[in-house]
């Protein structure tokens, strides 16, 4: 990477195209229908393979490995196959009219879909895994009772069926449950169609089997929005700056042939590992911004040197000296950001972090290969470009100098030196808006003031930004307007989020195989339950076992009667919980316990620390072992793992940056201070997220992907950003500083430098993160939460960094360093 970084530093710093560069084009001109045909073959391939992904990612996550989530579930595992297996799908029926919900059309419906579900077979659902109020009241009326809607609110009107789904498999959402859900949605569709429709009784499914086909229709959806309404505004901008129709048809294959193929080589790693259900959606973003931001350098560029009069070879040439290595580096550096995804050990943030660094790798190796070739292989259709702009005027000219791009300015022997030379560079850029503004802030007092006023905004923002309530439910990547969601809402509501993810209690004895069906067991196992009906908020939490039942403890001795004489087909209550809470050698039991509250609030993840340091002090203890498995504990000690490592990252992301920096710059100070301004955007946004997102500010505007309405943030978007704003923030500061430098080199004053690098690059980077902006602003209109939060940290981070940040502060700050900015580097005296 750093003799990269060296090879392209030393091709910049002459004044015509090196070696490498001229070889690079040479070898692209000779193989110029190899490389388009490739790409077509991708492209081919790609339409076969890639939309694949969408149906390859999954919700199912695996704990950190060594984590107390990972023992659990490892142990449950071992232990009770089927439970660990098991995913509930809840079937919500709802009086409309507030009446109760109990009639003969209710039962009738209960007894169909059972019939159904059993009739479905292939044991998806045990015979003890289908609950409802007449399945048990004959066994139970406490038991029975718990399926109503006890509240006062709803009175009765509501009440659920339960239906506990054997995956087995790891990976709960997999051929055999999906079919299964699509079954069962079906059914319950008509038969409620049949029985409840008369009585306006409504029923509907939910549960993380049928979130998994919500999901997967909501990116679709969220892909055919990027598609028809970001996709379509980007390209409209571009062609405001390019004017040339012709030149357009470049970035569209370049983007069809990027998502295609990045599509296509994520598909076989989501068939042999866990790609997250979002990931499709991330990476098609990047890829619209990427595409377009980098056809802008390049195509501008290349128009620029048409007009200058050079051959269509000679315009490729100097558009891969300058755009190209520009566009290289901001590749180079997004991509490494995304794949430092990939420093934390869970899936949920690795597979986007590869999906998406392989994306904008896809798009850069596109830009620097098929579109040099498409311009040397159609050199008259694209050399056309310069003759009529888009609205068929003249051709654009170079009058105010803002369309060289970023890292070049003219190229041809110059004629003048010394301050006539200056004067020239001034003349062609005085009448732009950025030379202006330049002038106005590149001047003492000015400069202080920003830099103050800034400063002042990013330190209270930075400070809120860094106290946030974090939230790993699945609403967060579950689409909102899905009949799922709604239902898993109502139930929240009325019967608590907990009965959709309950907790299971592992109890085994500490020697192996050493049996739990003893008085001694059941006695140890009481007082756990005891001493965690203690644990805030108290008389939340309902549990269910073998050795507790209704409210009441059960001793070994007072059932071991009935339980000697248990059958497979026996249907005591005695029986069934047998078969149901201890395993088939008696060595192994668990205990349910369903909170009330939402398991992955403040609330619930408290209630966890809580519960667990009971258990740990009871295995201490006791002859026996009590660990906490389902639940909210793999997400919790997910959540706790990144969050525990999220310094280091932050740590070594700000290394990376300092060394990048300062190797492509050879300065000390440069680093410094981008690192400085990368954190003050930073600050900014996450303030506002918090304000936005935790605090409901925005709730007026009545926008879905702005709302408040979680009063937390989901945890993944602030670590998943983090990296993504680094890169970005990095890019354009990159851009703006390349510029800067050359003048510096050529014998301007520190202050020229500044100036005239931020008028020649101002349209180009304001044009760039407005394209940018406008990209990732598709996913703000999506229906999941994580990805309307991770929008509005790019979004705004985008729109800050380029109209504040890099547009004013960096300039300023540049202006007040003055020549300390090239420290150790010896620039020439200013002319």
């Amino acid at each position: 990477f750093f003799s990269m970084v060296i090879l392209f530093k030393e091709e910049m710093e002459k004044k015509e195209p090196g070696n490498f560069i001229q070889a690079y084009v040479r070898g692209i001109d000779r193989y110029k229908i190899v490389i388009v045909v490739i790409w077509f073959v991708l492209f081919a391939v790609g339409i076969a393979i890639g939309p694949r992904l969408l149906g390859a990612t999954t919700l199912s996550v695996s704990p950190p490995k060594g984590s107390q989530a990972d023992y659990a579930q490892n142990l449950l595992r071992k232990e009770f196959p089927e439970q660990a297996h098991t995913s509930p799908i809840i079937c919500l029926l709802k009086q409309l009219d507030g009446y109760h919900v109990l009639s003969e059309s209710t039962r009738n419906f209960t007894y169909a879909l059972q019939k159904a579900v059993k009739d479905y077979g292939q044991g998806i659902v045990p015979p003890t895994g289908f609950e409802s109020y007449y399945t048990l009241v004959n066994t139970s009326k406490s038991l029975a009772d718990t399926t109503l809607c006890q509240e006062k609110a709803c009175n009765m009107s509501e009440t659920i069926i339960l239906m506990d789904v054997d995956a087995r498999s790891d990976d709960l959402i997999n051929k055999r449950t999906t079919n299964f859900t699509n079954y069962i949605s079906k059914t319950v569709k008509n038969l409620a169609a049949t029985h409840l429709a008369h009585n306006n009784i409504n029923a509907r499914l939910t549960g993380t089997l049928v979130f998994g086909g919500e999901i997967a229709k909501g990116t679709e959806r969220d892909l055919l929005l990027m598609d028809g309404i970001a996709f379509p505004i980007a390209l409209a901008t571009l062609a405001y700056v390019l004017r040339s129709g012709r030149l357009l048809i470049l970035p569209v294959i370049s983007m069809l042939a990027s998502v295609l193929t990045s599509f296509m080589i994520m598909y076989p790693v989501a068939l042999h590992h866990d790609v997250i259900s979002f990931t499709p959606s991330i990476m098609m973003s990047g890829t619209i911004a990427m595409s377009i931001d980098y056809s802008l350098f390049l195509l501008s560029r290349y128009r620029e040197e048409l007009n200058r009069g050079r051959t269509v070879l000679k315009a490729v040439t100097y558009m891969l000296w300058t755009a190209g290595h520009t566009i290289s580096v901001s590749g180079t550096t997004l991509s490494v950001c995304f794949f430092g995804l990939m420093f934390f050990p869970v899936s949920i943030l690795r597979s986007p972090g590869l999906g998406a660094g392989i994306a904008i790798m896809t798009v850069l190796i596109c830009n620097l290969t098929l579109t040099p070739a498409m311009l040397l292989l159609f050199k008259n259709f694209f050399k056309k470009s310069v003759r009529k702009n888009i609205c068929g005027g003249n051709a654009v000219e170079d009058g105010d100098g803002e369309k060289q791009a970023l890292l070049s300015k003219q190229d041809e022997p110059l004629s003048l030196t010394g301050e006539d030379y200056i004067q020239q560079e001034h003349d062609e850029v005085k009448n732009s808006l950025w030379y202006k503004f330049g002038n106005k802030i590149l001047q003492l007092w000015p400069s202080v003031i920003l830099a103050v006023i800034v400063i002042g905004l990013a330190i209270p923002c930075g400070m809120r930004g860094v106290d946030f309530k974090r939230s790993s439910s699945i609403i967060n990547i579950a689409p909102r307007t899905a009949p799922a969601t709604k239902a898993y809402n109502d139930i929240s509501v009325s019967f608590g989020s907990g009965r959709l993810f309950p907790y299971d209690i592992v109890v085994v004895p500490k020697v192996r195989g050493t049996t739990v069906l003893s008085d001694p067991c059941f006695a140890d196992s009481n007082t756990v339950i005891k001493n965690l009906k203690l644990v805030p908020p108290s008389g939340s939490t309902e549990y269910q076992s073998i050795v507790y039942f209704e409210d009441k403890a059960i001793t070994y001795s007072s059932i071991e009667s009935i339980i000697k004489k248990c059958t497979p087909t026996s249907e005591s209550i005695v029986c069934l919980a047998l078969s149901t809470f201890v395993n088939k050698n008696g060595t192994a039991l668990y205990i349910t316990a369903q909170v009330t509250f939402d398991p992955f609030s403040t609330e619930g993840v408290n209630w966890l620390k809580d519960a667990r340091e009971v258990l740990a002090s009871a295995t201490q203890s006791s002859d026996y072992e009590f660990v906490m498995a389902n639940g909210a504990t793999v997400s919790n000690d997910m959540e706790q793992k990144v969050y525990d490592l999220f310094p280091t990252a932050v740590g070594i992301t700000t290394a990376f940056v300092f060394v990048l920096v300062g190797a492509a710059f050879w300065s000390f100070s440069i680093p410094i201070r981008a690192i400085v301004t990368i954190a003050e955007t930073l600050a900014i946004v996450y303030g506002c997220a918090v304000w936005v997102y935790q605090f409901g500010a925005l709730d007026g505007l009545k926008i879905p992907g702005l709302g408040g309405e979680r009063k937390a943030l989901s945890w993944i978007s602030p670590v998943m950003a983090f990296s993504v704003l680094v890169g970005l923030g990095l890019d354009y500061d990159v851009f703006l500083l390349s510029r800067v430098t050359e003048y510096r080199k050529d014998g301007f004053s520190d202050r020229d430098s500044i100036l005239l690098g931020l008028a020649r690059t101002g349209k180009i980077i304001t044009a760039a993160g407005l394209i940018m902006a406008i990209a990732f602003v598709g996913l703000l209109f999506t229906s999941e939460a994580v990805l309307n939060q991770l929008s509005f940290y790019l979004v705004l981070a985008v729109l800050v960094d380029t109209f504040l940040i890099r547009s004013a502060i960096v300039p300023c700050l540049m202006f007040l360093i003055g020549r300390f900015n090239w420290w150790p580097t010896k620039m020439p005296p200013p002319m």
